[in-house]
């Protein structure tokens, strides 16, 4: 999608809706962002990796929220609730509508993740305060029309069509998207939309008719409320403009679920259920009154495992979840469904409650009920696990005591045990500490680096520079993890000298009516160019002192393991300067210039009593032709690649542990 392109996509907004400039910039300069989410600029060129933890966010999104929003948005297992203004955790401290406009055209445009970007939209748009959040939401409508009319990814194009029709903002704000309302209509009956686009527009179109409390031309009555299937009365719920016709249509849907469950814990006082679920949203236990009995973790289809996330540079780690080993990360942990209780006086097992909108009829726990025991974990309020994401690397290595190194999730209601469920821990190693000099041509740091085991694992201390960085590492687990002090590139040479420029040849003489012109002299020949000066020598590595504290039976094969992940390099030499150019020949001289004159061509006579005056001519003497150009000079010599610098020296020693 091209900047500049959406802004004609729809009608005109009204005045009262007109996009304030942070918005409009928000939304144009997205292409550039998502360019720049490789690339982010922190005093010097920082490369964003994956996986980025949203404390790597919170921290980057002091400079650049939304390349850093962008960024993180690109990951499958994104979290949506960063974008959440009254969240405590880590995330964005402000997300502001420059910053939401410009994920809403990250998603038409591909470069982010629709499931987790849409989300996070729909939660950034509604915590807005207007007139703000009405700006942003008249520039959504743009963009999704536009979304319409190209060739968008379905899920990307779903992505936005669900903020639209599913955000509060939108159904209290119906005036914002009266031009979106009146460019679906027309769009439809010109059959201009692109294919695929075609249920989404009338299906948005029929949502943005409820502002008018009136279902595709009818009005909205019980009677047509009762007709209505499930879905429609979900639409209902979330469109109508009054809380009386909103009521009407939870009413239906709540009974008509009540109805349809077979739990009998639900049949035996069905009428209390239902006015539950129409006060709360939920089917909660009163858990002083039906006690907690036992709980459980049902099987998973895919194992789950616990992945650290290392920056060694910043020393800190990140707890992530994941389906198996090096399977696909996973943003939360929902308990729902997941983690199965049961109380006193209920027949069937129940799990957390979910979210109120759902209206499920099913009893259930709520998530505030319950607790997690460890430190490196909590459970939110919507019944998510959340890993801790901020911890560092020295307070990760503890986890690795145990043979074999796991988390446990210990689930409470206040000090009682629940159920626990141990996840195995995996430590993803780290990119390579790539630790270099300081300037052109400089030699790299000494290191002073200490491997130790940790169980199953090997952790690294490096010091340097008054410094200290940590990492640990799986030898079984596939990985490039490297330590490397490295000495910079050279200095590139100068370059040489332009040369002279030639004398310029000397002008020919001037014609006259008793001589021709001279032609002008040749011009001289420019000078050579200097040579290019030779590169610096880089620097050289350097010095490593490497300690193996090892089992006495593993030394051997631990410090062959760590020898080949440290290096001491020499920087490349500086490449030569360039030769001067040649200078430039001298011009050739001017021909000298041409004359007018005046000849006689017959004498004055007097004869026979008669004077004969004398006749002249105009005649015209051409000027001299001009000197050649003289030679350009020959280019200079180019100056020689410097040196490169050595290998600094690596020195082992093996400390076996005291038996």
């Amino acid at each position: 999608m091209r900047p500049g392109r959406w802004k004609s996509a729809a009608p005109a907004p009204s005045d009262a809706v007109r996009y304030h400039p942070h918005v409009r910039r928000g939304v144009l300069l997205v292409c550039a962002l998502a360019a720049l989410t490789h690339a982010f600029t922190t005093g010097c060129t920082r490369r964003l990796g994956y996986p980025y933890s949203t404390q790597e966010l919170a921290r980057d999104a002091r400079d650049r929220p939304r390349v850093a929003l962008i960024h993180y948005l690109g990951q499958a297992n994104a979290d949506p609730e960063v974008c959440r203004r009254s969240s405590t955790g880590a995330g964005l401290a402000r997300v502001d509508a420059s910053v939401l406009a410009a994920v809403a055209e990250a998603i038409a445009a591909g470069t982010v993740k629709p499931g987790p970007a849409g989300s996070c939209l729909g939660i950034g748009l509604d915590g807005l305060p207007s007139p703000e959040a009405r700006e942003l939401l008249a520039a959504l409508a743009e963009v999704y029309l536009e979304a319409l009319q190209e060739r968008v990814p379905r899920d990307n194009r779903g992505a936005l069509h669900a903020v639209l029709r599913d955000s509060t903002l939108a159904r209290d704000n119906p005036d914002v998207l009266e031009p979106l309302e009146r460019a679906l209509n027309a769009a439809l009956e010109a059959q201009s939309l692109a294919p695929g686009a075609y249920l989404f527009a009338e299906e948005l179109r029929d949502a943005l008719g409820l502002a008018h409390g009136r279902w595709r031309g009818a009005p909205v009555t019980t009677a047509l409320v009762e007709a209505q299937d499930d879905a429609t009365l979900e639409l209902f719920v979330k469109r109508l403009p009054r809380e009386s016709q909103r009521d009407l249509a939870r009413r239906e849907l709540v009974v008509r679920r009540v109805a349809r469950s077979d739990n009998p814990d639900v049949a035996r006082d069905a009428q209390a259920v239902v006015q539950r679920l129409l006060d709360t949203g939920r089917n909660a236990i009163d858990l002083e009154r039906h006690p907690l009995i036992s709980a459980r973790f049902a099987p998973r289809d895919v194992p789950l495992s616990v992945v650290v996330h290392q920056r060694p540079p910043l020393g800190t780690a990140a707890l992530l979840a994941a389906e198996g080993q090096n399977g696909k990360l996973l943003p939360r942990l929902p308990l729902q469904g997941w983690l199965l209780l049961r109380a006193s006086d209920h027949e069937r097992e129940v799990t957390l409650c979910a979210a109120r909108a759902a209206l499920d009829p099913e009893p259930c726990v709520l998530a505030t009920d319950l607790r997690a025991a460890s430190g490196h974990m909590t459970i939110d309020g919507n019944g998510v696990l959340r890993l801790q994401d901020n911890l560092t690397i020295a307070e990760a290595t503890k986890l690795l005591m145990a043979e074999l190194p796991s988390l446990s999730i210990d689930i409470r209601r206040g000090t009682r045990p629940l159920a626990s469920r141990a996840l195995p821990l995996y430590f993803r190693a780290p990119d390579p500490l790539h630790l270099p000099g300081e300037g052109l041509g400089s030699n790299g740091p000494n290191l002073h680096v200490r491997a130790y085991e940790r169980g199953q694992h090997v952790a690294f201390e490096v010091r340097t520079r008054g410094s200290r960085m940590l990492a640990v590492v799986d030898p079984r687990a596939p990985g490039r993890f490297s330590i490397a002090t490295a000495g910079t590139r050279g200095a590139a040479g100068h370059a040489g000298a332009t040369g002279h420029a030639g004398t310029s040849g000397i002008s020919g003489m001037n014609a006259s009516c008793y001589g021709s012109a001279g032609s002008g002299g040749p011009g001289g020949p420019g000078g050579a160019g200097g040579p290019g000066g030779n590169g610096g020598p880089g620097g050289d590595g350097g010095h490593v002192r490497v300690e193996v504290i090892c089992e006495p039976h593993n030394c051997e094969k631990m410090s062959r393991w760590v020898r080949r992940r440290v290096h001491s390099i020499g920087g490349q030499g500086g490449p030569g300067g360039p030769g001067g150019r040649g200078g430039s020949g001298g011009a050739g001289g001017q021909g000298g210039m041409g004359s007018s004159c005046r000849e006689q061509t017959r004498a004055a006579s007097y004869s026979d009593g008669k004077y004969t005056p004398a006749q002249y001519r105009n005649t015209y003497k051409p000027g001299g032709s001009s000197g050649i150009r003289g030679s350009d000079g020959p280019r200079g010599r180019d100056g020689a690649k410097g040196p490169n610098g050595k290998s600094g020296t690596i020195e082992l020693r093996i400390v076996p542990k005291p038996p």
